[in-house]
């Protein structure tokens, strides 16, 4: 069965009856066992302001601010960024939007320089806010928002409604979709390529999200309101010792030399961060793996090389891997430079069965490497409790 998608306008129903009063909360956000964003919020009328603080890859602090008006869409947005933490982020700034009938009214103070422009409004006016730097962008969304545009939609079970939503710290249009479950689950779209499932209390509160179907793989819960300040000072403290969270999955580029051929492989190191079972999850979700994180995994190399039984002439190529209950493939792509969602299977150049080893010690940072074992030089891939191996030698001249 295919879902009926729905653009919708969002522009008639009035607020919901929640909101006549006061509404406030937190919600926590974990990768694993470490808290990656908390956020707190007080809606109030027609008035919703809240912080977020963020601590990949170092702490940073948003504060907004959404006026309403009597049909739900935003009148004035205020946004402010505050890195404390971050390293190579810019310094304070702040963004308002304001929408006066068909004109959208930028006004931006970066560095103390404010900056002024109109352009033509996106009618209905939706604000959501996704944050996350670089490679971890849309590691968080702002529940608070979410919240607001949640209790907006009244598509019927199984449907799916897309809306135009501006990002409150730089003013861009995206379209995001959502996807009514039941009345108390919704599934909110990422990206394209998965679903964060989100589950709400009869008054339309969030009380969760699981984003762990997601590239992000983050559980949020509603808690009770959190003082932000005090948590800014504890995660700053921690940045400062060098305790801080740091990039979800650091880039990592690993040389060696196989018998005179040099060898370059280029990927994305995911950490455990508390989890288990992740050979049982990639099995489980029946896709191919990028074999690592953010992009695309590569290896390069100056000389033939022979991968298993399978010669491959000297190159740039990307990684994938494939797990079943019956084992793994390592899949060897002409295609390279790509995010690591983006596989196509037209590009594979090999398919081989790689060996997988239970490890007696979880391994935390995921790795790629060529090593000399017992029988020769392997490439062999670990994480948590498995390794993945399979014979590499140079062809002769």
């Amino acid at each position: 069965m295919i879902a009926a998608v729905v653009f919708v306008a969002l522009t008639s129903p009035p607020l919901p009856a929640p909101y006549g009063g006061v509404r406030s909360g937190s919600f926590i956000t974990t990768l694993g066992n470490e808290t990656v964003a908390v956020e707190s919020y007080t809606r109030t009328g027609d008035r919703i302001e809240g912080d977020i603080v963020l601590r990949v890859p170092g702490t940073t602090r948003y504060h907004y601010r959404l006026n309403f008006a009597k049909d739900g869409s935003v009148r004035r947005s205020e946004f402010t960024v505050k890195p404390l933490g971050a390293p190579k982020v810019d310094e304070l700034r702040r963004l308002n939007l304001e929408f006066e009938r068909d004109t959208l009214r930028l006004v931006s103070v970066v560095r103390g320089e404010t900056q002024i422009a109109e352009r033509p409004a996106v009618a209905p006016a939706n604000v959501l806010f996704l944050g996350g730097y670089a490679s971890s962008h849309g590691l968080y969304g702002s529940f608070g928002m979410y919240e607001h545009l949640i209790g907006r939609l009244g598509v019927s079970d199984g449907g799916i409604t897309s809306l135009q939503t501006l990002s409150p710290d730089t003013g861009k249009v995206a379209t995001r979709r959502f996807r009514r479950v039941s009345s108390d689950t919704v599934d909110i779209d990422f990206f394209k390529m998965a679903w964060t499932r989100v589950t709400l209390d009869p008054e339309g509160r969030i009380l969760s999200a699981d984003a762990t179907a997601t590239t992000e793989r983050t559980l949020t819960k509603r808690v009770d309101f959190m003082e932000i300040d005090r948590l800014e000072k504890e995660y700053l403290a921690l940045d400062k010792a060098g305790k801080g969270i740091g990039e979800a999955s650091p880039n990592v580029a690993t040389r060696a030399s196989l018998d005179g051929v040099s060898i370059i492989l280029k990927y994305g190191s995911p950490r455990l961060r508390g989890r288990n079972g992740v050979l049982k999850a990639l099995v489980a979700s029946g896709v191919v793996w990028r074999t690592g994180a953010n992009e695309a995994t590569t290896i390069d190399f100056d000389r033939d090389l022979t991968f298993g039984d399978s010669r491959l002439p000297a190159g740039r190529y990307s990684l994938w891997t494939f797990a079943t209950s019956k084992g793994a493939d390592l899949i060897i792509n002409k295609e390279t430079g790509q995010w690591g969602t983006a596989y196509r299977k037209g590009q594979d150049l090999l398919r081989l069965p790689l060996t997988t080893t239970p490890l007696d010690a979880p391994v935390e940072d995921f790795v790629i490497r060529i090593v000399k074992g017992d029988a020769g030089w392997e490439l062999r891939i670990e994480w948590d409790t498995f390794r993945w191996s399979m014979p590499v030698s140079p062809v002769s001249r």
